[in-house]
């Protein structure tokens, strides 16, 4: 039988792993960002039209 202290202390920690993913999840897209900023215009087209690749992966 669970208590409500062992259920709070559940979803305590799934908040707390859910926010350290979006935490994340915003590290990766500011790298991005500062990484695609020091692109030149042709390598940032490049890198735009590659989203738009059909295939599973460019190699």
């Amino acid at each position: 039988m669970t208590t409500a202290e062992t259920l709070y202390g559940a979803v305590g920690c799934r908040r707390r792993r859910a926010l350290s993913v979006e935490e994340y999840s915003v590290a990766v897209r500011a790298a991005f960002d500062l990484s695609y900023r020091a692109l030149s215009a042709p390598a940032a087209r490049l890198f735009r039209l590659l989203g738009l690749f059909p295939g599973p992966a460019p190699s």
